[in-house]
């Protein structure tokens, strides 16, 4: 577990300030809280981290957006760095250029890597 703490810091302190806000806080107790349906902590994720307007006005996530929040639970499950655009591309397979917050959410939680459990 101690290995883990500083890798899970790391995931919520978005801002890099060494601190974490109390939204970011919120956001590591909401994503941790495994009594919470995984869509439901999911969404709050992405929603929590669109604060500052980074998806677009008509509920579309751009592909910048997108990167930031798979870099994010990339992080929260300890898998590899720098595979962020390979998920996207999966989620965007039409090529569009941006994805729906549904579909981002359903994508995330069908995959494996996503549904471990770690032990705190």
């Amino acid at each position: 577990m101690q290995q883990q703490i500083p890798r899970i810091y790391r995931t919520f302190d978005r801002d890099n300030s060494g601190t974490l806000s109390f939204d970011e806080f919120l956001s590591a107790v909401v994503m941790m809280n495994h009594n919470v349906p995984r869509r439901q902590r999911i969404n709050y994720l992405i929603q929590q981290n669109n604060q500052h307007g980074r998806q677009n006005g008509d509920g579309r996530i751009s592909p910048q957006y997108g990167h930031q929040v798979f870099r994010r639970i990339n992080d929260y499950y300890g898998l590899p760095q720098g595979t962020e655009h390979q998920c996207w591309k999966q989620v965007d397979r039409n090529n569009r250029g941006y994805v729906t917050q549904d579909e981002l959410i359903e994508y995330i939680s069908q995959q494996d890597a996503y549904n471990r459990r770690y032990q705190y």
